[in-house]
């Protein structure tokens, strides 16, 4: 500056740079400025949404009022292996009623059983949604572009894929004129396109309801509840419907208790809130009866647990949005009884060759089947077990509550579909206790035999059904004795040794016995004996009816140790051993008559010995006779 003194020629060029400077900014300036202003709409908007589908689930969105030749993007792609997305732009007029009760019904019918036709689908898929998409994306995703041919609003569906339910967590990118959307890398610009937090189906706000109840033998139930995030709040109102108050407490997945319940005005309710500071995968509600001395409380309740609805404490929150708690899992099962291999009375047990058949769906167990290129994984033998156990999942696991020594196995299948559905296949050959036999009315009598199958896992993780179609009784059994009449399947709660409330599988057969072995074989014989023995009072030889009263008597005694070998030493009689009871009897007075008879003839006191003879040929048929109507009134 020195240099260049006041009003010299170098100080005007230095101001006029210097002007220069300043003007260059402020066109910069107004270009950053007046730039985005001029290009208006056209400006990329991006939004990214991450969510969780449910098995079943589908989820509605509100798009932004889009104007005529506005370009929606969607990228939609799964963040775990066993979700498969699926994007649609709702038609003008479509709305969550109109999909409920036309779109969702027909689709079912389409996919049942993966049966469905490309074809119907794609014209099912055209009459309802302006634009969707099922895998065009890189590994299943979903991508779309729909360009607005007027002003308004548009709803998105975002769901499983319509060949199959699929289910987890996805990413979703919504982009407004953002080209970029379609390849699943473009970066949010901050912009709300879609109104995530107010879906139609209320996911935030999840309200879910079970009944239950507390026995003096089952003093406690766990409820698992589903993921929950940080900063949301459960709401649980437990409200007794009979007996006495149990306490509450929500515990962390580690177990530590968070919370308890606490007393309401009303002496019949409890009520608990409580905000997670951080994500928890599975939470538990715990209801309970501390130890106390004397009789074990009871009580029937209802639980009501919400997240982020206040109006739970109330008791009168409805039920919405995905599940939140636990419910238990529905096994059908059934059993098919091939053979009968031996029935031993003395042990009171049985021997069959049966198949066991479970279904059940669990969506832990679901799996990508582009990552295994596999439709269905099997597993044979105890591959399943060591697979379940080493991914620390569960399964039904069962025992047969009567089984006796091992349990042989024939074969043993699980299949396990991409959805969760399992299908568990065993046939084995095992025998079976059989404690309840009744011999009272043999050989006449009817016998009950049982299976018994117990789940390992308490009621309220798996509960046993129906499995319709499967459970029945094989027409060649293989048993020669026993007719099997009928079969019946019962499903019943039972205590295990664990203290939990189990669920049990009861297949139950009825059969009568094959009567041609003990017609002809113990009873004919019999009759012909007796008969035998009663042409012989019309012979006058007293001594030879002593002879043949005294074999009668033998004979039955080795009827009786052949017949006792049959059944167990039983703590009462049974029919035969009533009839052979009076036929010693009658047979031993018979004995003595005959002798006392030839007494009385050898004191020559043969008109007595007449009229008392005359007598007995009467009285030995209808004894019997008389005998036999006694024991069967009193078995019957």
């Amino acid at each position: 500056m020195d240099h260049c003194p006041p009003g010299s020629g170098c100080m005007q060029w230095l101001n006029r740079l210097g002007i220069f400077r300043v003007a260059v900014v402020i066109i910069l300036m107004a270009i950053v400025i007046l730039l985005p202003l001029a290009a208006g709409g056209d400006s990329p908007q991006v939004q990214e949404i991450k969510g969780r589908l449910e098995l079943g689930e589908n989820l509605l969105y509100q798009v932004a009022s889009l104007e005529p030749g506005d370009r929606l993007s969607v990228y939609l792609q799964g963040l775990t292996d066993t979700l498969d997305p699926f994007a649609a732009i709702l038609k003008p007029g479509v709305d969550l009623k109109t999909l409920r009760r036309e779109y969702f019904p027909e689709l079912a019918k389409q996919s049942y059983f993966f049966q469905a036709k490309p074809e119907a689908l794609f014209e099912l898929n055209n009459k309802f949604f302006v634009a969707w998409d099922d895998n065009s994306g890189k590994g299943h995703a979903s991508r779309l572009t729909f360009t607005a041919p007027a002003s308004g609003e548009y709803c998105l569906l975002v769901g499983s894929t319509p060949w199959r339910l699929t289910f987890g967590d996805f990413r979703m990118l919504l982009g407004l004129n953002a080209p970029k959307v379609s390849s699943g890398q473009a970066r949010p610009t901050g912009h709300i396109l879609a109104n995530h937090t107010k879906a139609v189906w209320q996911a935030a706000q999840r309200v879910d309801e079970i009944d239950g109840k507390l026995t003096p033998e089952q003093q406690y139930r766990s409820v698992g509840l589903y993921r929950v995030y940080r900063g949301e709040t459960i709401y649980v109102h437990l409200e007794i419907t009979s007996g006495t108050l149990p306490t509450i407490v929500l515990q962390d997945n580690s177990g530590i208790p968070l919370v308890s319940g606490h007393l309401e005005d009303r002496k019949n309710v409890l009520t608990l809130i409580y905000t997670f500071a951080e994500n928890d995968n599975s939470p538990r509600l715990r209801v309970f009866y501390p130890p106390t001395p004397g009789k074990p409380p009871q009580c029937t309740y209802r639980l009501l647990v919400g997240i982020n609805n206040p109006q739970v404490l109330s008791g009168q929150a409805p039920r919405q949005g995905r599940p939140l708690i636990q419910h238990p899992i529905p096994v059908k099962i059934g059993l098919r009884m091939d053979q009968i291999s031996h029935v031993d009375q003395k042990e009171e047990n049985f021997g069959v060759v049966a198949s066991l058949k479970l279904i059940w769906r669990d969506p832990a167990l679901g799996f990508n089947p582009e990552k295994c290129q596999c439709f269905i994984k099997t597993y044979s033998g105890d591959a399943f077990q060591r697979f379940v156990g080493e991914k620390g999942l569960r399964w039904p696991e069962f025992a047969l509550f009567n089984q006796q020594g091992n349990r042989w196995y024939q074969n043993r299948l699980v299949m396990v579909w991409p959805d969760g559905w399992c299908i568990y296949f065993e046939r084995f050959s095992v025998t079976l206790q059989a404690p309840d036999f009744d011999f009272k009315r043999f050989p006449f009598d009817r016998q009950d035999f049982y299976v018994h199958i117990d789940s390992l896992r308490p009621d309220w993780i798996y509960v046993f059904e129906e499995l319709p179609g499967f459970s029945e009784v094989g027409k060649q059994l293989g048993e020669e004795e026993w007719v099997v009449t009928g079969f019946d399947t019962q499903f019943t709660t039972q205590t295990q040794t664990t203290d939990l409330a189990g669920s049990r599988f009861s297949f139950q057969f009825q059969a009568k016995r094959h009567l041609t072995f003990y017609s002809f074989r113990i009873f004919l014989p019999i009759f012909i004996i007796l008969l035998v023995s009663w042409f012989t009072f019309f012979l006058k030889d007293y001594s030879k009816r002593v002879d043949v009263a005294a074999g009668n008597l033998l004979l039955f005694i080795a009827f009786n140790f052949t017949i006792a070998g049959l059944l167990p030493r039983l703590g009462y009689l049974t029919f035969l051993d009533l009839i052979l009871i009076i036929t010693f009897v009658i047979t031993s007075f018979i004995l003595l008559l005959a002798v006392v008879l030839k007494r009385l003839e050898m004191d020559g006191r043969i008109e007595l010995v007449n009229r008392v003879d005359a007598l007995v040929i009467s009285f030995y048929p209808l004894a019997y006779f008389m005998a036999a109507v006694i024991v069967t009134l009193m078995v019957w």
